[in-house]
């Protein structure tokens, strides 16, 4: 599988780093919002006018939880973001509207039961992933059977160079600037390159006899919809060996290693 993301420091490999977040939130602001409402928009169709319980409902790398507010709006439920970026918890309440609960985790291990959501989404986060089956066998085994996920990636945040000095102060704007400029580079758009449309379904081949998906790619953005099969039984789990060798290779934050190695050790 080839591995399309990519990092401007690998020390914040797979996720956005904490002195970039509130630069990141300002654009969100101005630029994601008509996503989230439309993201938000396709999860109520998919839930549909009367569903039989009170939904529980996951937001992977929920980052501000701006589409978790959008969602709570025409949905009715229990709301919870995860990020392993702690930053975000401060702009969280605010976006949320304390409609939502922030809970720091990591994708590759997330830290509830098994068959526990109703719908699980994650937007703007697969890009960045090295392991993308470990993040699918992730939603599929806290996933309630009869459930559904959606993974929209990237987030298409497209602002004109104009409209960034608007809003963003001179070190924002030399943020910005650089992923702008990397992103021309390697993808020849503003927004990250991901995940070829083949690479995600041979990942989701894995769990092909218990779940239906769809993977579409249009506009260099990934839109995968799951469905788990009711009556089944989650088959297959990490190996934990992989999983710790994986750790050792690619983290390179010393206190972010020491959590994950603990999480994988138990």
């Amino acid at each position: 599988m080839k591995f399309n993301g990519y990092y401007l420091d690998m020390k914040s490999w797979e996720r956005i780093p904490e002195e970039h977040v509130k630069t990141y939130v300002k654009i969100c602001e101005y630029a994601g919002k008509d996503f989230y409402r439309r993201i938000a928009k396709r999860i109520a169709e998919d839930i549909g006018k009367n569903p039989k319980r009170e939904i529980k409902l996951l937001d992977i790398g929920t980052a501000h939880g701006m589409l978790l507010y959008e969602i709570s709006r025409l949905v009715e439920g229990t709301y919870i973001g995860i990020d392993c970026t702690l930053e975000f918890s401060k702009y969280f309440k605010k976006y949320t509207k304390d409609k939502a609960r922030f809970v720091a985790a990591d994708a590759y291990r997330l830290p509830f039961k098994e068959n526990y959501f109703d719908y699980i989404v994650s937007t703007g986060v697969l890009h960045g992933l090295r392991c993308p089956d470990f993040f699918f066998e992730e939603i599929y085994r806290v996933l309630r059977y009869g459930g559904k996920a959606l993974v929209v990636d990237p987030t298409p945040l497209k602002m004109e160079v104009s409209e960034a000095k608007k809003i963003l102060d001179e070190n924002e704007l030399r943020i910005f600037m650089t992923y702008r400029e990397q992103n021309l580079k390697f993808s020849g758009s503003e927004i990250p390159s991901t995940f070829e449309k083949e690479d995600i379904e041979a990942v989701l081949k894995n769990f092909e006899k218990n779940i239906n998906f769809s993977v579409k790619k249009e506009d260099c953005v990934l839109t995968i919809f799951i469905e788990k099969h009711s009556a089944t039984q989650c088959k297959g789990s990490r190996n934990k060996k992989d999983a710790k060798e994986l750790i050792k290779e690619f983290i390179e934050v010393p206190e972010y290693r020491k959590r994950i190695e603990k999480i994988i050790a138990e």
